[in-house]
């Protein structure tokens, strides 16, 4: 049974960090997740090293679509009208993800619909910063979320699936 469905946007140009960011996840801990790389234009280059991924692995997909309007929301919202995991995860195609962020975000989604790890980022001297928490249980967070002051990065994101399904509306542009 798939636990976990992680999708990774991509589009243009991206194939050389695409292996980097599928090799993390193919790091994870929990092993009952399936990967979607999300095709939205992706040039030619980044096509055959999703392809080549998806090849590699029975848990790695590759859907390609034409360039959307903004990001590909629609094709990631279709996407998730038709797959079962109880949770799903996102990883931007030039972001790694830490060996047991699945396991972490299974965790936690038993008691939460959306949740999300610490964000941080290398610095070139190798030290890492940490990006500050958004905690969307206190009203000044959700407002700062909702005003466009903070925001919770995509990679670091998790919902429940049937959470995403009772929405007003999923993923637009």
């Amino acid at each position: 049974m798939t636990r976990a469905a992680i999708i990774i946007p991509t589009t243009k140009d991206r194939g050389p960090l695409l292996e980097f960011s599928v090799g993390s996840v193919l790091g994870q801990t929990e092993p009952a997740w399936e990967l979607y790389i999300v095709g939205d234009g992706a040039y030619p280059a980044p096509q055959r090293v999703a392809e080549a991924l998806a090849a590699s692995d029975p848990r790695i997909h590759f859907i390609d679509h034409p360039k959307d309007a903004s990001r590909g929301e629609r094709y990631r919202h279709a996407l998730l009208g038709r797959i079962t995991p109880e949770i799903v995860c996102y990883l931007c195609d030039r972001d790694l993800m830490l060996p047991n962020h699945v396991a972490v975000m299974l965790d936690l989604l038993q008691t939460a619909d959306f949740a999300h790890s610490l964000g941080v980022k290398p610095s070139p001297s190798g030290e890492f910063h940490f990006l500050g928490s958004l905690d969307v249980r206190n009203p000044r967070h959700r407002d700062a979320i909702a005003t466009g002051l903070g925001s919770i990065p995509l990679s670091i994101a998790a919902h429940r699936l049937d959470a995403y399904r009772r929405l007003p509306y999923g993923w637009r542009t």
